[in-house]
């Protein structure tokens, strides 16, 4: 509960400034930047913290895939994901913006649809997304 009420905080305190932005131009092309670039500013800081966290990981900071999953693991609330409905998903685990991100991502990168469309399964046995998970639920 306590995380709960820590992400509605950072909802509103998160800015994305332009140093945050160079870890999405260094690692996203040119059309996975545009639809991370249409992500609102907390979940665009969200996603830069969680890989800032990768980086300094000496076991995971050269995994380019993991670093790109981790930016776009959350374009699914590109559309219409405003805080009400963010508190009534999560309260209910109704995780859609996870297909909507799968069907967003899947004819751009098919590596990173897959991974997303996974990153709230707590039932998974990929690596990749359970180091993921303890860093999506620390920010």
């Amino acid at each position: 509960m306590l995380h709960k009420i820590k992400q509605l905080l950072n909802y509103y305190t998160y800015t994305y400034s332009k140093d945050d932005d160079k870890y999405a131009i260094k690692y996203l092309n040119h059309e996975e930047y545009f639809i991370f670039s249409q992500m609102d500013d907390y979940d665009k800081k969200h996603s830069v913290n969680i890989v800032k966290e990768i980086i300094n990981n000496p076991f995971h900071k050269d995994n380019k895939l993991l670093v790109k999953f981790a930016l776009l693991h959350d374009i699914g609330k590109i559309y219409s994901y405003n805080l009400m409905k963010r508190i009534k998903h999560s309260i209910t685990k109704n995780y859609f913006h996870a297909k909507k991100g799968y069907e967003i991502m899947e004819n751009i990168n098919s590596d990173v649809a897959k991974l997303i469309l996974e990153h709230h399964n707590k039932y998974t046995y990929n690596e990749i997304i359970l180091y993921f998970q303890k860093l999506d639920d620390k920010f």
